[in-house]
């Protein structure tokens, strides 16, 4: 069992000495505003605005050759708005929607020695993982 213990100790760090550099890790983050537009007709006095959500994933590529790579990343996104209407108060929503995306790359890197430039061509997954509405009490509706 200890022997066994040592090989797998051993294979850990020996193995980026026999991968040469062909993967990379990263960590994406930040912030974005969404805008929600939606057609409301004949509602003249429905307003939307849009909210700041956060990004944050982890990202990483295996490099098949010098010029070419496949990436894929996994990333929580926040898309997030405001609904309200102009001349009632009361209505006054507040969404936040949860999202993981899940895009799969390949990259593809050209150029000489002055100038170098790369193009990513791919597919992407991504599913809603949760909604929550929170209302928001106006100036003129008191609580009883």
């Amino acid at each position: 069992m200890k022997n066994r213990l040592y090989l797998i100790a051993a294979v850990i760090l020996l193995l980026p000495c026999s991968l040469k550099a062909q993967w990379s890790v990263g960590f994406l983050g930040g912030a974005g505003c969404n805008v929600h537009s939606q057609d409301v007709h004949y509602m003249t006095d429905y307003r939307f605005q849009g909210a700041v959500g956060l990004n944050f994933g982890i990202s990483g590529q295996f490099d098949l050759a010098d010029w070419l790579g496949l990436r894929a990343d996994v990333t929580f996104t926040q898309k997030n708005y405001r609904q309200y209407r102009a001349d009632i108060p009361e209505i006054d929503y507040h969404y936040r929607n949860d999202y993981l995306l899940v895009p799969v790359l390949a990259s593809f890197r050209f150029g000489g020695l002055r100038l170098k430039g790369f193009a990513n061509a791919g597919v992407y997954g991504g599913w809603w993982l949760s909604c929550k509405q929170q209302r928001r009490q106006g100036p003129h509706r008191k609580e009883g």
